[in-house]
């Protein structure tokens, strides 16, 4: 039995480690994270003039991803639909570039 629970135990422990690792490319989760670190900027910028409302991502669902040509960088297309001020609620389906860095996937500029 000790047997068994060893090779359970290894299984186990590989698992986590290819979990670990991560994709070639950002999850929906990853790209929505982009996102709103790439907004903390905005919204910055907003609350200095003033106000308290902020751009809000309401939803965001990935579609797909392809490498980026001589890059390291990967192209994402996802529908986003945000909450602007003064403009109300916007959805827009777009494809941004991606690179994973030390902390995770960040926007590129285009």
């Amino acid at each position: 039995m000790f047997k068994n629970q060893k090779i359970f135990a290894i299984a186990a422990l590989s698992g986590l480690l290819l979990a670990g690792c991560g994709g070639s490319e950002p999850s929906e989760a990853d790209i929505r994270s982009a996102f709103d670190h790439q907004l903390e900027g905005a919204n910055s910028l907003i609350g200095r003039l003033g106000t308290d409302q902020k751009v809000e991502i309401l939803s965001l669902t990935k579609h797909q991803c392809k490498e980026k040509q001589d890059s390291t960088a990967v192209i994402c297309s996802f529908t986003v639909k945000m909450k602007i001020p003064m403009l109300g609620e916007q959805e827009q389906t777009t494809e941004n570039a991606f690179i994973k860095g030390p902390d995770g996937w960040r926007l590129l500029g285009n």
